[in-house]
């Protein structure tokens, strides 16, 4: 019995492109491993970056909050001050209301001689935290009601 061997030949450039086209496909696949991972630290790193961007937001508000609060309470101290210069200046006065709004200072009282009046505006004059003091309204029934209005220095 003969053996017959079946000679094959190999071409070296079919070699050459099935061991190219293997290795382009790892490549792909590598590739696309890569991206895929790439693409899932970059989603986390989004979402990491929306939650530190509200919380950015509260920090931001609740500064903004506590700012407000430093003011208003430097401002009730300026107030409680404002109140205590003009009960010195208040000789037989009573004070019936006390408006600040805008640096703007209503005051309503009632006084049993005008003399008295006089001196308090000429006492809110002679104030450096004043400006601009007018009386807007005297009546006279028992005793002198009266309205002065004045502007706040700043």
């Amino acid at each position: 019995m003969s053996v017959i061997f079946k000679e094959k030949r190999y071409d070296q450039f079919l070699i050459f492109l099935k061991n190219c086209s293997i290795l382009f496909l790892v490549l792909i696949i590598l590739i696309s491993l890569f991206n895929y991972v790439i693409q899932n630290r970059v989603e986390i790193y989004r979402n990491e970056l929306k939650t530190k961007e509200s919380e950015k937001l509260k920090y931001k508000s609740l500064i903004k909050e506590i700012n407000s609060i430093k003011n208003s309470k430097t401002n009730k101290k300026e107030n409680y001050n404002l109140l205590i210069d003009l009960a010195n200046y208040a000789e037989n006065i009573s004070y019936n209301s006390l408006q600040i709004r805008n640096n703007k200072v209503n005051i309503n009282a009632v006084s049993s001689q005008q003399n008295y009046i006089f001196k308090l505006i000429d006492s809110l004059k002679a104030d450096a935290q004043f400006e601009n003091v007018e009386l807007i309204n005297i009546n006279q029934k028992d005793n002198y009601y009266f309205q002065l209005e004045a502007l706040l220095f700043q």
